[in-house]
């Protein structure tokens, strides 16, 4: 499934990119890390506005899913954390699919 979002939003990636580049077309596979239990991503957004969109739009897509990631918002940066509560809390093909999906919103 793919959304339109956050045209013209630059993104950055925080902890999955060493070196802190730009999320672009060529490595949004980098936003989400994979923590064992979890897939994990933090996007850095120009404001709370910014970042409360793109919140909005992963809230869309879950829905769609029928698969919802735990959310933290701290004003300009969002936290994403997929895991399977039901599967006993490991990382499942739906998980992958979801982040998948988060992934092409910032493309």
């Amino acid at each position: 499934m793919r959304t339109e979002c956050c045209n013209g939003v630059t993104a950055e990636v925080l902890g999955s990119n060493p070196d802190r580049s730009l999320v672009t077309s060529s490595n949004v596979a980098d936003v989400f890390v994979d923590e064992g239990s979890c897939l994990v991503a933090e996007v850095h957004f120009a404001d709370f506005a910014e970042a409360f969109a793109f919140v909005s739009k992963v809230a869309a897509v879950a829905e769609a899913a029928c698969h919802h990631p735990d959310i933290e918002i701290r004003w300009n940066r969002v936290r994403l954390s997929l895991t399977t509560h039901d599967a006993g809390g490991v990382v499942t093909k739906q998980d992958r699919a979801l982040a998948h999906d988060i992934e092409e919103l910032l493309s």
